[in-house]
């Protein structure tokens, strides 16, 4: 069976296993980090620092990290004890702690187990309830921790309704949304901004991600539904405020003296949000404080402390007011080439400008995806190459002055920075003539860099881009993070004949020749900008792919969650069926899901020089 194809034909599970609750975890993850820019936004409690998106992101994206190495195999309790383990040391922020002690609950209650049923889980999420609550000094309802008690309790009481998982879950979201939408008159700084608890909905996308891997809607729920209630705990009494203290801080005990309840309790005095998860081994503590410094050195006296994080929250909430009233002109807009192969209504929905460049066929000349597109210029160059010799071939140039002045023409009302990211100049003068016409406008801070690659390895580098100006990035940051990530970013295709490599001057006529004759099929990557022969395999389009994803394998060896919102991409020309198995065979070979995995036709730039049937694979290591 396929994982990870969200929306699709539903998955029957009788049982939750540790195979399913390693893809869950990792889909769920997935989902926030699509969202954790709206997340962001609407951070308003415990302190309007606008990063619970992020924070709940990085918490879950470090459980994803740890389920992607976990083996297929791997009982269900083993598998929600790697994942409580590494939410705990990756748990970032005040609601990222909180759900680090769902996994932990959820771990506790199922060790040993090689599956659960619906009930089960059921039990095992409510004891994770209780683990989150019991974290926290001073519970309040309408935040994360409401959503997540009425949710799992109301699972527990229709579990017996149903045994297949997806339905149960598909159930529960429902029931998360009902009681999300209530956390405004809980809460009143969330009914004063007009928004509901960003944990919460966090929460909320979490288990909507899991849903949508799995392709369930739930059961109808009941007319009468529970009321929210509350839990009953003990509270402790807190020196003030959450919005009083001014540092954000996160420490690590080791091989403390005291237990997290006891270490709460002598902390609660000298802060607010104060989260302490985790044994006697390895503590996290999360707290607002004045004075970081002085609980490190008290600490100290507890066990091995290290001080991990110290935020202003001051100069985030400054920070945050100064980006709103900034606006547009502090937007960085993301520029690059049509030899990104990046779908147009992608572009256009994270912002990218892309410029074309062009085909020249005999006497005319084309615009790369404009005055051409893929289905017409695949069908031509078929068309020419039974022809044989009498065949007229095209040739590629640069965008035109033209394009390239309307892709700078931005005005400072709208952009006040672009960050352009193009083709590598080894295959192409494309970045430097980007480079020259950035140089030549004013008004504008312009950064233009070599991607050292080409098709969706440019093009997964500019959507990575885009993301982080989505999110108000600087453009010294991104241009740092691409200038890091495009190391990361390799690329392996395989042309289905030489014919085409051939003719376009990149392969000469005697190695063409013998090569097709041979059947030898040239596993093709980009090693510093330009083309080189990776391998050559003896056997047809099966063999070559195969070998290729043994090679990705070993490339990704070690490799943390990829960034952005793709982890592979699966570029073709004119061969949909061999991309969609493709995509389908890394879902599976490494447990990602599919909407992060872009499926791309090659525009016909690349096409001219690999022709039709190439097909690849785009992937972070």
């Amino acid at each position: 069976m396929a994982f990870g194809k969200s929306g699709g034909k539903k998955m029957s599970n009788s049982f939750m296993e540790g195979r399913l609750l390693k893809r869950l975890t990792i889909a769920g993850a997935n989902y926030v980090n699509q969202k954790r820019l709206e997340l962001n936004n609407i951070n308003v409690f415990p302190v309007p620092d606008g990063d619970t998106g992020t924070n709940l992101a990085l918490t879950l994206l470090a459980a994803a990290q740890a389920a992607s190495e976990i083996k297929e195999k791997a009982p269900l309790g083993e598998v929600a004890r790697i994942l409580a383990r590494a939410s705990l040391v990756g748990a970032k922020g005040n609601s990222g702690f909180i759900l680090s002690q769902l996994f932990g609950g959820l771990s506790e209650a199922l060790e040993g187990k090689k599956k659960a049923s619906v009930k089960e889980v059921a039990a095992a999420f409510n004891n994770g309830v209780l683990h989150a609550y019991q974290a926290v000094s001073n519970p309040r309802e309408g935040t994360v921790l409401t959503v997540m008690r009425e949710t799992f309790d109301f699972g527990q009481q229709i579990a017996g309704k149903t045994d297949e998982v997806g339905e149960w879950m598909g159930t529960i979201l429902l029931r998360s949304r009902q009681v999300l939408a209530l956390t405004p008159e809980l809460l009143p700084i969330l009914k004063q901004q007009g928004v509901v608890d960003a944990g919460g909905q966090g929460f909320v996308y979490f288990v909507e991600g899991m849903v949508r891997q799995l392709g369930h809607e739930g059961i109808p729920l009941p007319d009468a539904l529970p009321p929210i209630g509350t839990l009953e705990l003990p509270t402790l009494a807190l020196s003030a405020n959450p919005a009083d203290h001014r540092f954000c801080t996160e420490l690590l005990l080791k091989n403390s003296r005291l237990t997290p309840i006891e270490l709460r309790w002598r902390l609660a005095s000298h802060g607010s949000s104060l989260v302490a998860v985790g044994d006697v081994d390895l503590i996290r503590i999360h707290i607002h404080t004045d004075d970081p410094a002085f609980l490190e050195k008290m600490m100290k006296d507890w066990g091995m402390v290290e001080l991990q994080k110290v935020e202003d929250m001051h100069e985030q909430q400054e920070t945050r007011k100064v980006r709103v009233e900034r606006g547009k002109s502090g937007r960085t807009l993301v520029i690059t080439d049509s030899t990104a192969d990046i779908p147009p209504d992608l572009a256009r929905r994270y912002g990218i400008k892309v410029v074309p460049l062009e085909v020249i066929w005999g006497d005319k000349s084309f615009v790369d995806g404009v005055t051409i597109q893929c289905h017409d210029f695949y069908s031509r160059l078929r068309s020419e190459a039974r022809k044989g010799k009498a065949g007229v071939y095209p040739t590629t140039s640069q965008p035109s002055p033209a394009h390239w002045e309307e892709a700078f023409d931005v005005k400072p009302k709208q952009y006040g920075n672009v960050f352009g990211v193009h083709l590598s100049g080894k295959l192409s003068g494309t970045v430097r003539t980007a480079a020259a016409f950035a140089h030549s406008k004013t008004g504008l801070a312009i950064q233009v860099m070599d991607s050292q690659s080409a098709t969706l390895s440019l093009g997964l580098l500019a959507l990575l881009a885009a993301a982080m100006a989505k999110q108000g990035v600087s453009l010294n940051e991104i241009s740092k993070v691409i200038e890091e990530q495009r190391s990361r970013i390799k690329l392996l295709f395989c042309p289905r004949t030489l014919h085409y490599l051939q003719k376009g001057g990149r392969l000469g006529k005697a190695s063409a020749f013998f090569g097709n004759l041979l059947n030898v099929k040239p596993l093709l990557a980009i090693d510093n900008g330009s083309i080189v022969v990776r391998e050559k395999v003896l056997g047809n389009e099966e063999k070559a792919l195969e070998r290729m994803l043994e090679l990705v394998t070993g490339d990704r060896k070690g490799c943390e969650v990829p960034p952005g919102d793709f982890w592979f991409g699966v570029m073709h020309t004119d061969c949909p069926e061999m991309a969609e198995k493709i995509a389908e065979r890394i879902s599976l070979d490494f447990s990602c899901p599919r909407d992060h995995i872009l499926i791309s036709e090659a525009g016909p730039v690349l096409g001219t020089y690999v022709g039709p049937g190439a097909f690849g694979i785009s992937y972070w290591t």
